[in-house]
């Protein structure tokens, strides 16, 4: 959503002589590519820290309980048993772990693309209710494809804002031990609804991006009409003027 917000913000606030010369299909093919080394190398450190971790719990002098958990490590042991009783060293570095690595992925999964499509989106708003502004002739026509861009914009900023918050609101109060997560019923409820906003998310993303490109080209379609319009009048006004 970062790089979509990204790329509408240099299709209308950047000149034409730099889209026709660096928004072209091969570097949109290199920025998808570098987009993706980037996504491999910040989940590296999850596959990297992520392990095994075998568990014991001695029921009684002759029965011991073991369970396997996948879990994020900052430091591993060699061997990855641990006594359920006796490991408190390890349940504290467990407990760090758990909210570096959580930390880790709000900042790189919503903090920055957050911030990058309210940026981006906000310029666009702005660059084109500062060119409807500025327009001789200030129709209806030109104030409803303004009113229209602002209001997609500011909905797909707040959609991608309030979609993901649940998520992560639940991952947070997990970490934090929040009362609620406690109980098992309130948990798996609230969790699959967060996913549900999650992946709802995502299926519109495309669908908004195409309507807001779609208004994009033609605020720009229209512009560069009415543009030629307004000029053409104003340069008979003046010669009505100097007549």
């Amino acid at each position: 959503m970062g790089l979509l917000a990204f790329d509408r913000y240099l299709a209308m606030c950047c000149k034409k002589d730099f889209l026709h010369k660096y928004r072209t299909y091969y570097v949109g093919v290199i920025i998808c590519i570098i987009a993706w080394i980037i996504v491999f190398f910040a989940i590296l450190p999850l596959f990297h820290f992520g392990n095994i971790v075998t568990f014991i719990e001695n029921k009684n002098e002759t029965v011991q309980l073991k369970k396997g958990v996948c879990m994020l490590v900052w430091s591993p042991t060699n061997d990855g048993e641990f006594l359920f009783s006796d490991s408190l060293d390890f349940f504290e570095n467990l407990q760090f772990s758990r909210r570096v690595f959580t930390g880790y992925t709000f900042t790189l999964g919503y903090i920055i693309p957050l911030i990058a499509i309210w940026l981006f989106y906000a310029n666009i708003i702005y660059t084109v209710r500062k060119q409807g502004a500025s327009s001789l002739i200030l129709n209806n026509g030109i104030k409803k494809r303004t009113f229209k861009i602002t209001r997609l914009g500011i909905l797909i900023a707040v959609i991608y804002t309030f979609c993901w918050l649940p998520f992560w609101f639940v991952q947070w109060s997990i970490e934090e031990g929040a009362s609620w997560t406690f109980k098992h019923n309130w948990l798996m409820a609230i969790s699959y609804f967060a996913y549900v906003l999650g992946y709802f998310n995502s299926v519109i993303n495309p669908f908004t991006f195409i309507t807001f490109s779609n208004r994009h080209k033609h605020y720009g379609y229209k512009s560069s009409s009415n543009k030629k319009v307004k000029d053409k009048k104003y340069r008979m006004l003046l010669n009505n003027q100097i007549n």
